[in-house]
């Protein structure tokens, strides 16, 4: 899927974790409306209680911070308990985030992102 700004993205659930491929977006102007609205779509599904969001190589920190704000502030996700980045070859680490009911991760790898947002 691509929104009005070219930006390519897809989304989809598998085992009760939200997949978000970002993989093609560039990380300019922040993340798009589309992008957010089909999170808000899926992640509100009250099968999902986890959330794997897949960033392209080379991200910066800037960008993977802005991504975690913006799902975590997102209105009706209530059952997502843990939210994954995965940045290849980047380092697998707990992210600060203000909130008491969502544990974030980035992560150096899809599969590992995805299995621990399984839980």
């Amino acid at each position: 899927m691509s929104d009005e700004s070219g930006s390519e993205f897809e989304h989809h659930v598998e085992d009760g974790v939200v997949v978000q491929d970002l993989t093609r977006w560039n990380g300019a102007d922040g993340l798009p409306a589309a992008v957010v609205s089909d999170w808000n779509t899926y992640a509100s599904e009250a099968a999902v209680t986890g959330a794997a969001t897949l960033l392209g190589a080379g991200t910066d920190a800037a960008t993977v911070r802005a991504v975690v704000d913006a799902l975590v502030a997102a209105e009706g996700v209530d059952s997502v308990r843990r939210l994954a980045i995965s940045v290849p070859g980047g380092p697998t680490e707990p992210v600060a985030v203000e909130t008491e009911t969502v544990a974030v991760r980035r992560f150096g790898d899809e599969e590992g992102a995805i299995a621990w947002a399984r839980g």
